[in-house]
Formats: structure tokens, C-alpha cells, sequence
């Protein structure tokens, strides 16, 4: 599987980006601030053997979106690959570019042009104050897609470099990540005609590419689209109870586990999570990563939703090490969603102890599990199916 991701520094001026492919660095850029006004998008670089492929497009778009300010600028010789991406040319050159620096004096002065991406106004960012409208108005909708899921939203954030736009009273949501442009429309009521128009119009102007995350009901409103099933999208539903007893002979192979797990390590302990647990859970979660084929921004969300407060979980030792951990969040009044589960690959049983503990624990408060989608991973798609799901949460699509 392979894994692109792209990790960002904050640094006393400015932010740093690095693009990783399988977790090597394969380009940088870098964003300084030289003033309250002037916000500088410089050395881009995408390894030579990388290069005509598209990444320094995609790491040029995250960038521009990412930065937490409403315009960002550059000087470049090569003005074309930036107005393909929505960069527009400017008559003069701003305050910091220098001609007579050596850097400048490398290049070719005389070709220079600079230039200054505008985000659209009507996007809306999840971190200002109108986040709060949107997440109350999401949650009185009662959302079963995991990705509708306030946690997740706000985990996922500044890798998926989420937007909202409001209209007359409707949400919906475009996400600028490495895997290309999309919109999403959240669980609502019917969407008027002009609404929706108005929508489409935002998607056309931004470039979007799809449409994703739709529910079987949003799905009937695109009357003018062909909208078709993402299989490896789709949620995962399990009833509570199944977890807690594991009671039957569809759960033999799981008891059977977890008399394995007792018998060879009866010194385990369950401990809920605390904050300070925190970087000793960052620490483990990386030495599973490293070994497993998760998604390459894992760690990246985890530590964001850590570090909001927004996980509640617990963790297993074996011998006073970590062996695995567990985090979830409520999706619904009736539901929860499992965002992230950890296991060390040899302690067998593990995984099935967790589940059944976190079963027990939740059955009394919310009747279903929601364990999220397997990404089209044959291995990760058999172990979901072993939990013996009550059914999935389908998803849908459009392309534009």
C-alpha cells in the first residue's frame, strides 16, 4: 500500500511542510511570515525522481489551503504552473522580495513574477467561530457516516483541510486533501432546488472534483448525476451487546482468542486514558505504524484529537509495556464511533480482548459500534467482517 502523507512544523517564522511517500521525504516547502499582510510561499521542491507526477501540484494546493490565512504569496519564474491552481498574477511585487538578494540573484530576476492565491470568501474554516453553528446544526441531524462525525472533522482538519459553506441555512463541506478535491453534503432535510444550484456553482468555481460521502438519501437529491457505491468507504455497524457477551457459536473463534490472550498473559492491565499517558500512547502508536500499512497521517490525527481532549479510550500492558490501545467518541445519542484501535503483532488476542472490553463497557449507554471503513484493505476487511457486522453504512458518490 502506498502512503502519502504531508507533515507540517510550526516554526517562530513561518511553517514548514515536508511531503512523505511511505514516510520518506520526497519534497518541502516552506510558508513565512514576514508580516501581518504578507505571508510568503517559498521553496517548493519535489525530489527529481518524483517529479512529473503531479505531487508538486497536490503539495502546492494543500499549502495554499492550509495556511490559516485568507491570502498567501510568491515570486516565481514559472507563473503558468501556479495559475493552472488558482494563483493569480499581481503588477507589482510585495515588500519582501529583494532582487538584490544572492537567493534572487541564482534565479532570473528579470523573469520574476509574483503572485497571490485568494481562498474564496464563502469558504468557511472549521477553526473560526461559526464552527460551532455548523456542529450543532450536524448533530441535531443525527449522522451515521463516520466522516460527518465532529471528532473526525475536527481530527482530520489540517490533513484533509476541511471547509464549510453555508447556504441560506444548508451546510455542506469541501476538503482540499492529497487525494484531490471533493465536497460532501452532511445529513439534512431535502435541499431546495436553488440551494443546491447555488452549491454546484461553489463546487464548479473551486475546481472540485467529486462528490463523496453521500448517504443513500442525499444520493436521490443529485437527480442530474450518475452516483455510484464505494464499497471501500462504507461503514462497519455492530451491536454492543455481540461485543460484551460474544455469546454463540458466530463468536467461538473470538472466546476462544481471548482465553488464549488470559492464559499467556494473565499479568495484563486495563488502564483508561489520561492526558498524561499521552506521549507514551504517541510513542507506541508509532512503532505499530512503522510495521503495519496505516494510513500514512495516523499519527498525525491521533496526537490532533489527543490533544484536543476529544478521544476517550484505554490502553493494555503486558509486562508494564503498552501492547495495545483503543479510542472512540460518541457518533450519535445511540452509537459510537471506534476511530482508532492498536494492537503489537504478537500478542495474540489482544485485539478481540479490546473490543470485548470496550462492549462491556459502552452496552448500557449506546446499543451500536460504529468501527469505520477498511479502506479497500483485504486483511483490515476480514478482521471487520469477524466482528460479524449487523450491516454497513452505505456510501455514494458523484464525479463533476
Amino acid at each position: 500500500m502506498t502512503r502519502i502523507g504531508i507533515k507540517h512544523e510550526h516554526t517562530a517564522s513561518g511553517i514548514d511542510y515536508t511531503m512523505c511517500l511511505n514516510e520518506k521525504a520526497i519534497g518541502t516547502a516552506r510558508v513565512i511570515f514576514h508580516n501581518e499582510h504578507e505571508y510568503e510561499l517559498s521553496e517548493v521542491e519535489i525530489k527529481p525522481k518524483h517529479r512529473n507526477k503531479g505531487l508538486g501540484k497536490k503539495l502546492v494546493q494543500f499549502v495554499a489551503y492550509h495556511v490559516p490565512h485568507h491570502q498567501l504569496f510568491l515570486a516565481s519564474v514559472i507563473p503558468d504552473f501556479y495559475e493552472k491552481l488558482g494563483w493569480q498574477r499581481l503588477s507589482s511585487h510585495p515588500s519582501f522580495v529583494d532582487h538584490t538578494h544572492k537567493d534572487c540573484q541564482l534565479c532570473d530576476p528579470e523573469q520574476c513574477i509574483s503572485m497571490v492565491f485568494k481562498k474564496p470568501p464563502f469558504l468557511i474554516s472549521l477553526n473560526g467561530p461559526q464552527s460551532h453553528d455548523f456542529f450543532d446544526y450536524l448533530q441535531k441531524q443525527n449522522p451515521m457516516i463516520c466522516e460527518f462525525s465532529h471528532v473526525n472533522l475536527r481530527m482530520w482538519k489540517e490533513v484533509e483541510n476541511n471547509f464549510m459553506i453555508e447556504i441560506e441555512g444548508y451546510w455542506f463541506m469541501i476538503s482540499f486533501s492529497l487525494r484531490g478535491m471533493a465536497a460532501s453534503i452532511p445529513p439534512q432535510p431535502k435541499i431546495p432546488e436553488p440551494v443546491f444550484s447555488t452549491f454546484l456553482a461553489r463546487c464548479r468555481e473551486l475546481g472540485v472534483e467529486s462528490i463523496k460521502f453521500l448517504s443513500w438519501h442525499a444520493a436521490q437529491q443529485l437527480e442530474d448525476f450518475e452516483y455510484f457505491p464505494e464499497p471501500s468507504e462504507f461503514d462497519y455497524l455492530y451491536k454492543s451487546r455481540d461485543f460484551a457477551d460474544y455469546a454463540g457459536g458466530r463468536f467461538r473463534k473470538k472466546r476462544n482468542r481471548i482465553a488464549k490472550f488470559l492464559r499467556h498473559f494473565p499479568e495484563h492491565r486495563v488502564i483508561e486514558y489520561r492526558n498524561e499517558h499521552k506521549n507514551d500512547i504517541i510513542n507506541f502508536v508509532k512503532s505499530v505504524i512503522h510495521k503495519k500499512a496505516f494510513c500514512c497521517d495516523t499519527e498525525t490525527v491521533l496526537e490532533s484529537g489527543l490533544n484536543q481532549n476529544l478521544l476517550t479510550g484505554f490502553f493494555v500492558t503486558v509486562n508494564d509495556d503498552i501492547a495495545g490501545a483503543l479510542f472512540y467518541s460518541q457518533l450519535n445519542a445511540r452509537t459510537i464511533d471506534v476511530h482508532f484501535e492498536f494492537s503489537a503483532p504478537h500478542v495474540d488476542g489482544l485485539s478481540p480482548f479490546m473490543n470485548n472490553h470496550l462492549g462491556k463497557h459502552v452496552v448500557d449507554r449506546y446499543p451500536f459500534i460504529n468501527r469505520e471503513q477498511d479502506w479497500g484493505l483485504p486483511g483490515l476487511r476480514k478482521s471487520k467482517y469477524s466482528y460479524r457486522p449487523i450491516g454497513q453504512i452505505r456510501k455514494y458518490a458523484v464525479k463533476l
